[in-house]
Protein backbone atom coordinates (compact mmCIF):
# COMPACT_ATOMS: atom_id res chain seq x y z
CA UNK A 1 0.00 0.00 0.00
CA UNK A 2 1.66 2.98 -0.97
CA UNK A 3 1.01 6.62 0.73
CA UNK A 4 1.83 9.50 -0.74
CA UNK A 5 0.72 12.88 -1.09
CA UNK A 6 -2.33 14.11 -3.34
CA UNK A 7 -4.29 17.05 -4.40
CA UNK A 8 -6.83 16.85 -2.24
CA UNK A 9 -4.57 17.52 1.16
CA UNK A 10 -3.38 21.00 -0.48
CA UNK A 11 -4.67 24.17 1.86
CA UNK A 12 -2.95 26.82 -0.36
CA UNK A 13 -0.36 27.63 2.56
CA UNK A 14 3.23 26.98 1.15
CA UNK A 15 4.65 26.45 4.82
CA UNK A 16 2.05 24.33 6.01
CA UNK A 17 1.75 22.08 2.85
CA UNK A 18 5.39 21.47 2.88
CA UNK A 19 5.00 20.12 6.00
CA UNK A 20 2.35 17.86 5.43
CA UNK A 21 4.41 16.66 2.32
CA UNK A 22 7.33 15.75 4.72
CA UNK A 23 5.35 13.89 7.42
CA UNK A 24 3.78 11.62 3.78
CA UNK A 25 6.99 11.61 3.00
CA UNK A 26 8.28 9.34 5.82
CA UNK A 27 5.03 7.79 6.88
CA UNK A 28 5.78 6.51 3.09
CA UNK A 29 9.21 5.37 3.65
CA UNK A 30 8.21 3.62 6.57
CA UNK A 31 5.62 1.40 4.66
CA UNK A 32 7.99 0.62 1.56
CA UNK A 33 10.33 -0.54 4.26
CA UNK A 34 8.04 -2.73 5.85
CA UNK A 35 7.15 -4.08 2.82
CA UNK A 36 11.37 -4.83 2.23
CA UNK A 37 11.09 -6.29 5.69
CA UNK A 38 13.09 -3.70 7.16
CA UNK A 39 10.31 -2.07 9.31
CA UNK A 40 11.54 -2.78 11.92
CA UNK A 41 14.67 -0.58 11.85
CA UNK A 42 12.75 1.91 10.10
CA UNK A 43 9.99 2.88 12.17
CA UNK A 44 12.28 3.97 14.82
CA UNK A 45 13.29 6.91 13.06
CA UNK A 46 9.51 7.75 12.09
CA UNK A 47 8.75 7.46 15.74
CA UNK A 48 11.39 10.03 16.29
CA UNK A 49 10.43 12.28 13.86
CA UNK A 50 6.57 11.98 14.63
CA UNK A 51 7.76 13.29 18.43
CA UNK A 52 9.40 16.23 16.90
CA UNK A 53 6.61 16.67 14.05
CA UNK A 54 4.35 17.37 15.92
CA UNK A 55 5.78 19.88 17.85
CA UNK A 56 7.08 22.05 15.74
CA UNK A 57 4.74 21.52 13.05
CA UNK A 58 1.30 21.98 15.50
CA UNK A 59 2.72 25.20 16.73
CA UNK A 60 3.35 26.50 12.73
CA UNK A 61 -0.05 25.95 12.20
CA UNK A 62 -1.44 26.93 15.86
CA UNK A 63 0.44 29.98 15.73
CA UNK A 64 -1.02 31.21 12.18
CA UNK A 65 -4.68 30.32 13.39
CA UNK A 66 -4.28 32.44 16.30
CA UNK A 67 -2.90 35.35 14.07
CA UNK A 68 -5.56 35.32 11.68
CA UNK A 69 -8.52 34.42 14.64
CA UNK A 70 -9.24 31.49 13.27
CA UNK A 71 -12.88 31.11 15.05
CA UNK A 72 -12.44 26.83 15.60
CA UNK A 73 -9.04 27.23 17.20
CA UNK A 74 -10.19 25.64 20.57
CA UNK A 75 -11.20 22.16 19.08
CA UNK A 76 -8.47 22.24 16.04
CA UNK A 77 -6.15 22.40 19.56
CA UNK A 78 -7.86 19.58 20.97
CA UNK A 79 -7.31 17.79 18.03
CA UNK A 80 -3.58 18.42 18.15
CA UNK A 81 -3.42 17.53 21.91
CA UNK A 82 -5.18 14.31 21.21
CA UNK A 83 -2.49 13.52 18.11
CA UNK A 84 0.56 14.41 19.99
CA UNK A 85 -0.79 12.35 22.87
CA UNK A 86 -1.12 9.53 20.57
CA UNK A 87 2.45 10.02 18.94
CA UNK A 88 3.79 10.01 22.64
CA UNK A 89 1.77 6.31 23.82
CA UNK A 90 3.40 4.63 20.45
CA UNK A 91 6.62 6.07 21.56
CA UNK A 92 6.49 4.90 24.83
CA UNK A 93 5.06 1.52 23.35
CA UNK A 94 7.96 1.17 21.09
CA UNK A 95 10.52 1.83 23.56
CA UNK A 96 9.05 -0.79 26.07
CA UNK A 97 8.21 -3.19 23.87
CA UNK A 98 9.97 -2.59 20.76
CA UNK A 99 9.04 -2.74 16.95
CA UNK A 100 6.13 -5.06 16.33
CA UNK A 101 3.62 -5.58 13.67
CA UNK A 102 1.12 -4.27 16.00
CA UNK A 103 2.64 -1.33 16.49
CA UNK A 104 3.08 -0.59 12.86
CA UNK A 105 -0.40 -1.73 12.23
CA UNK A 106 -0.85 1.94 14.94
CA UNK A 107 1.09 3.99 13.38
CA UNK A 108 -0.68 2.99 9.79
CA UNK A 109 -4.58 3.90 11.32
CA UNK A 110 -3.98 6.50 14.32
CA UNK A 111 -1.09 8.30 12.53
CA UNK A 112 -1.03 7.99 8.68
CA UNK A 113 -5.08 7.65 8.56
CA UNK A 114 -5.90 9.99 11.48
CA UNK A 115 -3.36 12.78 9.43
CA UNK A 116 -4.66 12.60 6.17
CA UNK A 117 -8.46 12.88 7.51
CA UNK A 118 -7.56 15.73 9.42
CA UNK A 119 -5.78 17.67 6.57
CA UNK A 120 -8.92 16.84 4.31
CA UNK A 121 -11.63 17.75 7.55
CA UNK A 122 -9.78 20.35 9.52
CA UNK A 123 -6.80 21.94 7.82
CA UNK A 124 -9.34 22.80 5.08
CA UNK A 125 -11.59 24.52 7.26
CA UNK A 126 -8.41 26.63 8.45
CA UNK A 127 -7.16 26.97 4.58
CA UNK A 128 -11.04 27.93 3.96
CA UNK A 129 -10.68 31.02 6.63
CA UNK A 130 -7.44 31.84 5.57
CA UNK A 131 -8.19 32.45 2.26
CA UNK A 132 -11.41 34.59 3.26
CA UNK A 133 -8.84 36.90 4.99
CA UNK A 134 -7.13 37.21 2.06
CA UNK A 135 -3.84 35.39 3.37
CA UNK A 136 -3.85 32.74 0.83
Amino acid sequence: MAFAWTNDLATGNAKIDTEHKELIDIIGQLIAACQSGKGREEMLRTVQFLEQYTVRHFANEEALQRQYNYPDLQNHLQYHAQFRETVKNIAQRLHTDGASVQLLAEINTKVAMWFTQHIRMQDTKVAAHLKQNGVI
